[in-house]
């Protein structure tokens, strides 16, 4: 057994390595946060309760058809079908978008390995985009949203139409069918944004009539038109009016209006890359571009132009669009990350074959310890962010997790909530989850407004201005204080 494990290894060391440096950042303590306001906070109640309605096809929140989150329902599934396996809780939210990750790390070396027979592009890239922030994030691979699953997909639809390209092997054009309806039923139309260069690009290696004339095009083209369009056909009539929200929220109301005030300068998505979500690799970008543009390998060459057809298109796409989020270019990430690759392997190429290194050295450990040394900081910088994520105290993040994390300690068995009241006036997604499974372990807690206090209940409250208001207007015993939140006993009102 001891040398077959030691064979296994020997043989397979450097996908060993690439695994511990892959699933640290993905995996790492996924769980600890709380639910995040917003997006995930509304996904979780979508899938929470698909989880107990068993409703497939609409998605609810709060007990009613969801005509604010209209995407179509992929990701939404995997969250209720985990937590049927582990539970309602941040867990099942977020490893769909962890495990998207994983995948298109292993998508990115299978085709480094396929296309360039060359693993260390693979391993360098990967390097690259698990230590790029914009990347391992919020809304990206850490938290239950729908943009790392997107990216799963689109990665695996332009991987496989260059494959296609390149090998006019039938199979590949499913795969691309196949990735784009998924793409598609995650977030819809914004995965179809890389499209329009694919097309150019087919234009420009003179495909298209051989591409028209391929009925496994129109049979794939079948497959995707047939799930998608059958997917918002089918809600459509289910909940009619499902077809106009999608219109104001997925399509051209959001591209053509800022919505919800997101509205930012054209040079949004560039400075963002440059300022924090690609640091420091966005240094090297530029000379990854240059490696591929002029490399002897023909292979590369074309590999290179059709990246920089892909990274120019969506980012046009992304940046003509009047709302933007930091997080609408996560999908340029692994593209860009292969890029920039390019120039390090380079350089990773040539320390390997110094001859008189090899002579004086047994092994040429140096073009690891290059790798190793410029990656260790973006790497540690990343572990840092993820493997101990608890706010700090005293930080604004602490104090807007702390009602949650009593929330949760509260289903933990840390606090009683039964017959409490929270005082809590915003939009209260993000304590939702906590509160339904407080209520299915029998401890009643329900959301109240300042109008609604009344005299001999107990109320949990955390925001300083209703804690002031509270005090002011009634009568109050502290009957317990956890950080900020405190639970008031309300005895009678002042006159």
């Amino acid at each position: 057994m001891y040398v077959l494990m030691s064979g296994f290894f020997k043989n397979n060391f450097k996908y060993v390595i690439l695994a511990g440096v892959i699933c640290v950042p993905l995996f790492g303590h996924l769980g600890s946060l709380p639910i995040h306001l917003w997006d995930e906070s509304r996904l979780t109640m979508n899938a929470y309760e698909m989880y107990n309605n068993k409703n497939w096809i609409v998605t609810f929140y709060e007990g009613a058809p969801d005509l604010w989150n209209t995407k179509p329902p992929f990701l939404i599934w995997c969250q209720a079908l985990l937590m049927g396996v582990v539970g309602p809780n941040e867990l099942a939210i977020r490893l769909p978008s962890a495990i998207a990750g994983l995948l298109t790390c292993l998508a990115i070396v299978f085709f480094s390995n396929r296309y360039l027979k060359n693993f260390w592009v693979g391993f360098i890239s990967v390097v690259i985009l698990i230590t790029s922030r914009g990347y391992i994030s919020d809304h990206g691979t850490r938290t239950g949203d729908y943009d790392a699953m997107l990216t799963l997909f689109t990665t695996l639809y332009c991987f496989s139409f260059f494959a296609y390209s390149e090998t006019k092997k039938v199979k590949y054009l499913y795969f691309f069918f196949i990735s784009m309806t998924l793409g598609v039923l995650t977030k819809s139309v914004a995965a179809l944004f890389f499209t329009p260069a694919i097309f150019i690009f087919v234009l420009m290696q003179k495909q298209l009539f051989e591409l028209l004339k391929n009925k496994h095009f129109y049979f794939g083209l079948g497959i995707f038109l047939f799930f998608t369009f059958g997917y918002y056909l089918l809600r459509e009539m289910v909940l009619p009016g499902y077809l106009d929200a999608v219109y104001m929220n997925d399509l051209g109301g959001r591209f053509f209006e800022a919505i919800e005030n997101h509205k930012q300068d054209s040079w949004f998505y560039y400075d963002n890359i440059i300022s924090s979500r690609f640091t420091p690799w966005y240094l090297f970008l530029p000379f990854g571009i240059l490696t591929g543009a002029l490399n002897k390998d023909e292979r590369i060459r074309k590999l290179s132009l059709y990246f920089g057809l892909l990274i120019l298109t969506y980012f046009i796409v992304i940046s003509g669009s009047e709302t933007k989020l930091d997080w609408y270019d996560l999908p340029l990430y692994p593209f860009i990350a292969l890029l920039t690759s390019l120039f390090l392997y380079l350089i990773f190429d040539v320390i390997s074959k110094i001859e008189f290194v090899n002579q004086l050295l047994k092994y040429n450990f140096l073009p690891f310890a290059f790798v190793f040394f410029i990656s260790i900081n973006p790497y540690r910088a990343t572990i840092d962010r993820v493997y101990l994520p608890k706010p700090k105290p005293g930080s604004w993040q602490a104090n807007y997790f702390e009602l949650s994390y009593y929330m949760r300690d509260a289903i933990h068995g840390k606090h009683d909530v039964s017959d409490n009241r929270i005082l809590y006036e915003e939009y209260n997604a993000q304590l939702q989850l906590y509160v339904k499974v407080l209520r299915s372990k029998g401890q009643v807690a329900k959301f109240i407004g300042r109008n609604d206090i009344q005299p001999n209940t107990l109320v949990l409250v955390q925001d300083d201005a209703l804690k002031e208001y509270l005090t002011d207007n009634f009568k109050v015993e502290k009957i317990e204080v956890a950080g900020n939140v405190i639970k008031y006993k309300v005895h009678e009102q002042r006159r």
